[in-house]
């Protein structure tokens, strides 16, 4: 491995416009040969990705600015600036922005797996006016990621 630097106006960004999603790759996967990817996310109040599980990847978060509710398994957790979050391999999870300004967070993959690509894939899905072909989202990402549920902010009713 080498150092990595990127300059701020250097990182790309993956819009998941459907989810209300904006990501900026701060450590691409071969930056880190691999062992981890690191992202900064913009989320639109109200919303956030849907209940879901990386098979064999953790996740972590850092709150930056908003109001945020985590659900980590069974356990639903209000979150603010300088909160962070753990998500073992496997564990359903999800989060939505339940503040009324747009919220930014840090969140990370461990092992990588295929890092920044997976979010490139998955926003070829997010196209359009339509809800997103869940079916077909789980079938492409089979063995590596699954959706298991609406998004928080649906499931909960739009209230934390």
């Amino acid at each position: 491995m080498q150092p990595f630097f990127a300059s701020a106006q250097a990182h790309q960004t993956i819009e998941l416009a459907a989810l209300g999603i904006s990501t900026k790759v701060l450590l691409p996967a071969a930056a880190t040969g691999g062992t981890l990817v690191l992202f900064e996310e913009t989320t639109d109040p109200g919303k956030g990705p849907p209940l879901h599980r990386h098979v064999a990847q953790a996740e972590f978060f850092r709150v930056v600015e908003g109001d945020y509710e985590f659900m980590i398994g069974d356990d639903r957790v209000l979150a603010g600036p300088g909160d962070t979050a753990w998500v073992p391999a496997g564990t359903r999870h999800a989060f939505w922005n339940c503040g009324a300004a747009p919220g930014r967070l840090l969140f990370g993959l461990t092992p990588a797996a295929e890092g920044e690509a997976f979010f490139t894939e998955l926003a070829a899905f997010l196209t359009g006016d339509q809800p997103p072909d869940v079916a077909a989202i789980n079938e492409h990402f089979a063995g590596r990621f699954e959706i298991v549920g609406p998004p928080l902010a649906v499931l909960l009713g739009g209230h934390p």
